[in-house]
């Protein structure tokens, strides 16, 4: 009921004096038996009424054609329409005489791949045919740039992801913290990372003693690491590793390194300590996903990337669910997984399970490694 097949064959009347021209109505639709009658009526012999067909049929009936014909009621409703017929035309290779206005028209347009006819006008429509009729040169080139067009642009396998982006861009802007929420998010880590400065000052102060006395200087370990959006920040953490070098002047292993001192700093998670004056500063939150090397910055995935959209963190999603004992794959799983589901509930039941975690000192290492193995890339296999 929607198609405009009345206007259709006012313009194959139009078209009786040209015996080769013929226009074929495929389907079983309510209007069927009504334009049968009318064609009789009118003694329009150039028109051919097919029952509906099997879509494993109609790639044979579309290569049979020359020109697709699309035509809906010229109703304001069907200017948003896609109808799935002119994509077949398309990908069939045939141009498309369009006489639906609106963004179909467009891609048509585009494309040059078809001719737009006004909406219920049967001699616009004669005459356009006609036009195809007597040039096949040009009805071949528009179906060929139909063709291309369409695989170009349309082909399933694309529209799927581009689809899942558009579902997963809405979700993030539906989830995306408030700038209210944010402002809390900053409220609770300036006055939770100050509180516990100055409470934690005289065991830092302490330990940094200890470290310089053990290690000697700088007891603090300054590193630049990527932050909110890649900017590079300085991070803050006590030096549990020496200086060593083999005979060649290269740093020996992490492993090789760590003394005692550090490693039972880092299974106390007290070599973070520092960190809090990030916190403060506003390089990094309490919760986020921890800051990795800068030189790191060009071996994630799009996805993975997307990690840098909220600031780093002293402790974070994936550190309360297995530390340093994930895979770098699991771990960037957990980071976005946090940033899609980020709450202020969140954090704070994060906090609370770090605490646990640093008590039970669990994934502190990967197996084989001081920390965790270096993260080379997709290809790592890790």
């Amino acid at each position: 009921l929607a198609n405009d097949l009345g206007t259709v064959l006012d313009a194959t009347g139009l078209l009786n004096g040209y015996p080769d021209i013929r226009i074929v109505l495929v389907g079983d639709g309510k209007e069927r038996f009504n334009l049968m009658q009318r064609a009789e009526v009118q003694g329009l012999d150039n028109v051919c009424f097919i029952p509906g067909q099997p879509k494993s049929q109609m790639p044979n009936i579309l290569a049979a054609m020359d020109v697709g014909l699309a035509v809906l009621l010229p109703l304001p409703m069907f200017n948003t329409t896609f109808p799935n017929k002119v994509f077949d035309y398309m990908a069939a290779g045939r141009p498309t005489i369009l006489a639906i206005d609106g963004v179909i028209r467009d891609v048509i347009e585009k494309a040059d791949g078809g001719t737009f006819a006004p909406p219920g006008d049967a001699k616009a429509m004669a005459e356009i045919i006609l036009e195809y009729y007597e040039n096949p040169e040009r009805t071949a080139r528009q179906g060929k740039h139909a063709c291309e067009h369409v695989r170009a642009h349309f082909d399933r396998v694309n529209q799927a992801d581009a689809i899942v982006r558009t579902f997963d861009r809405a979700r993030q802007q539906y989830l995306r913290p408030r700038p209210f929420s944010g402002f809390v998010k900053r409220c609770l880590d300036f006055v939770i990372s100050l509180t516990a400065l100055f409470f934690l000052s005289p065991v830092i102060i302490l330990l940094i003693l200890i470290v310089r006395l053990a290690l000697g200087s700088p007891a603090i370990f300054r590193q630049l690491r990527t932050g909110y959006r890649t900017r590079p920040f300085e991070m803050y953490k006590l030096r549990t590793m020496t200086d060593d070098r083999d005979a060649e002047g290269n740093l020996l292993s992490d492993a090789e390194r760590l003394t005692g001192l550090g490693g039972f700093l880092r299974k106390t998670s007290l070599d973070e300590l520092p960190e809090l004056i990030n916190v403060l500063k506003g390089n990094m939150s309490l919760v986020g996903p921890r800051p990795l090397l800068m030189h790191y910055l060009d071996r994630y995935t799009p996805e993975q990337a997307r990690r840098h959209e909220i600031k780093p963190g002293l402790t974070g999603w994936a550190q309360v669910n297995g530390r340093n004992a994930q895979t770098w794959g699991e771990r960037f799983d957990l980071d976005i997984w946090y940033l899609q589901n980020w709450t202020i509930w969140l954090d704070i039941i994060i906090l609370c399970r770090t605490l646990s975690q640093v008590i039970r000192q669990t994934g502190i290492k990967e197996d084989g490694h001081a920390s965790m193995s270096e993260f080379k890339g997709v290809d790592d296999g890790r």
